[in-house]
């Protein structure tokens, strides 16, 4: 009833090379739009995962230098400032890097 199914079934054995070249180049468009499916799900996940981290549009640098000008409170910059370092510690994946970050950033 059922018979197995070969590529030479299709005509696409060793004797017709057309056919070879066929399949390979079926193949390679499978891998080529694989490729691009995979880089656009990277991209798109890369883009949502940065914008949720700059949410918070200032850099540590800005909010130092606005509460050197006092336009923001002592309590302002550090709710504002672990906010910031948080989301890098979540995006850099550990607790070990909070040790680090707070050593590199100078106070005042």
């Amino acid at each position: 009833m059922f018979g197995v199914v070969t590529f030479s079934s299709f005509g696409l054995g060793a004797s017709n090379p057309f056919g070879l070249i066929l399949v390979l180049g079926f193949a390679v468009v499978l891998v080529i739009v694989g490729a691009l499916l995979i880089r656009s799900i990277r991209r798109w996940y890369h883009d949502t995962e940065t914008s949720a981290t700059e949410s918070s549009g200032f850099s540590l640098h800005e909010l130092r230098e606005l509460r050197a000008e006092g336009r923001i409170t002592q309590e302002e910059y550090d709710a504002a400032r672990s906010i910031i370092i948080g989301s890098s510690v979540t995006k850099a994946g550990g607790d070990s890097k909070i040790e680090e970050q707070k050593q590199e950033l100078p106070e005042g």
